[in-house]
């Protein structure tokens, strides 16, 4: 009785912990309350579940040991200012940035390999075009690689009327740590 409404009291939302609080008040104390841990009788907020851990200044490791790219918010910068430069200015060169077991997702229709995706890139229907970045967020993923969220504005050939655009990439690890390449590419125009 008073142990649970006590429980319900450190769980509960401020009207609720007046109410049990006022009932507390009018039960007797029991042996086993009087001897209960004091830490389930807490009724602050739990300690973050990190607290006791005294954290590198960067990312290193993730749960299960994988490990984590520390810096993975500088590289992602990096690929988004050379894909869409590359992208604008050479789209035939974009291609090296592409391995064989990479995928390309555009408008719901998917491309599997260097010659795929170059051949679906390079066939887009417009003679020019230009990148607006507006925001873009980087998550470290297991194995060492980058998880990259674009939104923008395209302009394609002088148009006055840019498209609102959201790109996903993620960013592998060469073998040897020789650099990264892009393992996952899923592209949407936004409408409306």
């Amino acid at each position: 009785g008073f142990y649970m409404a006590f429980l319900f009291l450190a769980r509960s939302s401020p009207p609720h912990r007046l109410l049990v609080l006022a009932l507390l008040l009018l039960l007797p104390l029991s042996e086993s309350v009087r001897y209960a841990p004091a830490s389930s009788l807490r009724l602050s907020s739990p300690r973050p579940w990190n607290e006791h851990v005294k954290a590198p200044p960067t990312l290193q490791r993730l749960r299960g040991g994988s490990s984590l790219n520390p810096n993975f918010e500088e590289v992602g910068a990096a690929f988004v200012g050379h894909y869409y430069k590359m992208f604008d200015t050479n789209r035939a060169s974009i291609r090296s940035l592409y391995q064989d077991n990479s995928m390309l997702t555009f408008e719901g229709e998917k491309f599997q390999g260097v010659e795929a995706i170059s051949q679906k890139l390079n066939g887009l229907q417009f003679q020019t075009v230009e990148h607006e970045i507006v925001t873009s967020d980087y998550q470290p993923t297991n194995g060492g690689g980058i998880l990259v969220f674009v939104c923008g504005h395209l302009k394609v050939d002088g148009s006055e009327h840019p498209m609102k655009f959201s790109q996903v990439f993620t960013l592998a690890p060469l073998p040897g740590g020789q650099g990264y390449y892009c393992f996952n590419d899923v592209f949407r125009l936004i409408y409306g």
